[in-house]
């Protein structure tokens, strides 16, 4: 199933012609000596908590968008740490709403995340059955929308994160809560794509308050986007372009003093090239975050336990399913016994358990490596943790750099 009719019926395949095995590695060196280039300076990082919303940009805001109604109520809710996020109460004469409002954090280059994220879910509304909240409004433009950032009003959806209730509830209502998220994960790997990268698209309000559409955009595969950047990566045709892209858009964001940690990554992308030539993926949607901490759960009066919403889509992405269940932080918050059942109700539909040694779970523990140690330079982590932190990436990349094989550790 393909997600627009200029898409259809396209199957994106490695091209094994001559002049691409002879061009991949200088298209390797002209995407790292970009990187290189650019200043490698810390950004001024700042987390959601410290960016303060006042009232009136929430009112702006919402009667922007609904002038039928106004905020009664207005709570900010406690976890995020990339961006600012409120539940709001609106009323008008007819009935009372309740909206999530997520205002996008310029650190993290929001904007690029936000075009991202709405593109990715207007897909999955229009292509699946998925549970994900509505896209009511949004702006990527801080610079005219009046309150400097950018934003998205989202539909409230029902129930509790996973992650908070997974403790309370009986084997049964794991199995069915793992099935429901195995169903809708297969449902997911039925949006083949023609090339590996993000989404974007035109943000505007797309539905309004009585559920009537109004603007019908394109979405497109765009250059890479989130965890910092918004590269001029991309989009990619084949794995191995797209593999190394993903690692070396962390460069700029390293630590001045890990250099050797940038010469590891070098190292080991010239390395993917020739391991992973031959690697064919076919692109598909993937959340790319997902795990109990996105995912909402509703347990009824009669002890019936539904995954009733999927969050938080905004490093969604073109990419290998694979990458969904390797994706490291993927079963965080889950003892051995649930692992074990989830894994029976996933490998139950059909889909993929990731292998520890294939080409695709390598790859993504490089880049977890990356985006760890990228994010305790940029939080501030005294010197201490991040040495740590350093010395722990150092080890993970030249380990996997080592096992790919053509990179030589230089003492």
């Amino acid at each position: 199933m393909c997600f627009i009719s200029s898409l259809s019926n396209v199957r994106c395949r490695m091209a094994r012609c001559g002049w691409r095995r002879a061009c991949l590695p200088a298209l390797c060196l002209v995407m790292l000596w970009w990187l290189w280039r650019t200043k490698t300076v810390t950004p001024a990082i700042q987390l959601a908590t410290a960016i303060e919303i006042p009232l009136s940009d929430i009112e702006l805001v919402v009667g922007r968008h609904f002038p039928r109604y106004k905020v009664t109520e207005h709570k900010r809710l406690a976890g995020g740490v990339i961006n600012a996020v409120f539940l709001l109460r609106l009323e008008t004469k007819e009935k009372p709403l309740q909206v999530v409002l997520k205002f996008s954090n310029p650190s993290w280059r929001g904007d690029c995340k936000l075009r991202n994220e709405i593109a990715a879910m207007r897909l999955v509304q229009r292509y699946t059955k998925l549970p994900i909240p509505k896209v009511l409004a949004a702006s990527d433009e801080p610079e005219t929308n009046g309150v400097g950032l950018g934003y998205v009003i989202l539909s409230f959806e029902r129930g509790a994160k996973l992650k908070d209730v997974l403790p309370s509830l009986t084997e049964q209502q794991k199995r069915h809560v793992f099935r429901q998220w195995s169903e809708f994960s297969a449902e997911l790997k039925k949006i083949e794509l023609p090339s590996f990268g993000s989404f974007s698209t035109l943000v505007g309000t797309f539905t309004d308050l009585e559920g009537n559409a109004h603007i019908e955009e394109e979405v497109s595969i765009t250059a890479l986007s989130g965890n910092g950047l918004c590269s001029h990566l991309g989009p990619f045709k084949n794995y191995a372009e797209y593999a190394v892209a993903k690692a070396t858009q962390f460069i700029p964001l390293l630590p001045q003093h890990s250099d050797n940690v940038k010469d590891i990554v070098t190292k080991w992308a010239n390395a993917v090239l020739i391991k992973d030539r031959g690697v064919i993926e076919q692109p598909v949607l993937i959340h790319h975050d997902i795990s109990v901490r996105n995912i909402l759960v509703h347990v009824d009066s009669s002890g019936n336990a539904s995954l009733t919403s999927f969050l938080d889509w905004e490093f969604a992405m073109a990419a290998p399913f694979d990458e969904e269940a390797g994706f490291p932080f993927m079963l965080e918050h889950m003892t051995d016994a649930d692992r074990d059942i989830f894994w029976e109700e996933w490998q139950s539909m059909q889909l993929p358990k990731p292998k520890p040694d294939d080409d695709v779970t390598q790859n993504l523990r490089m880049y977890e490596s990356l985006i760890r140690l990228a994010h305790c330079h940029m939080w501030g982590l005294d010197q201490v943790e991040l040495e740590n932190t350093v010395a722990n990436a150092k080890k993970m990349v030249w380990d996997l750099c080592v096992k790919k094989g053509g990179c030589a550790k230089d003492e």
